[in-house]
């Protein structure tokens, strides 16, 4: 991801790009749906502000939010997932007192979360970059809430 992808000022990170295998950034995303925009928590704002200003730079200026700085000063994005594990996302859990979960297994939790608090599921596709909710559905929906409700239900139903 670019920091010109990042606007804390309207609060949104515009997903419009794709790390390939061998590091390099495409202009496009996988999909049409994946091309999106994606809100800003206040907290993840000001995380991102903390980073912006350690964040290492190429030629000066603000290029890869996360990346590696290659010898001579060079920012490249990482090659590969488990350097993006290694060098940022296990670090980072470990700073938080978090422990240890996947990326995806966090994009998993970031949509049952949201579909746990009652988010609309057009609107959790959207933010997923599912191209329907029907995806989101068949992928992501766990018994994420609802479970002692259900067996009200069913109760109520079988009891009259």
């Amino acid at each position: 991801m670019l920091w010109e992808d990042v606007d804390l000022e309207a609060g949104l990170i515009r997903i419009r790009r794709m790390l390939e295998r061998d590091g390099t950034i495409s202009d496009i995303a996988k999909t049409a749906a994946g091309t999106r925009e994606v809100p800003v928590s206040p907290l993840l704002r000001l995380m991102l502000l903390e980073w912006r200003v350690a964040c290492p730079r190429r030629a000066g200026e603000l290029h890869l939010v996360f990346g590696r700085v290659e010898t001579g000063g060079d920012m490249k994005a990482e090659p590969s997932c488990a350097n993006f594990r290694n060098r940022y996302w296990k670090p980072a859990l470990q700073a938080a007192g978090l422990p240890h979960v996947a990326p995806h297994s966090a994009r998993h939790a970031f949509i049952s979360t949201l579909q746990a608090k009652g988010v609309e599921v057009g609107l959790v596709a959207k933010l997923a970059g599912h191209a329907n909710a029907a995806i989101t559905l068949s992928h992501y929906t766990q018994a994420v809430r609802g479970g002692a409700d259900a067996v009200r239900a069913l109760e109520q139903a079988y009891t009259g």
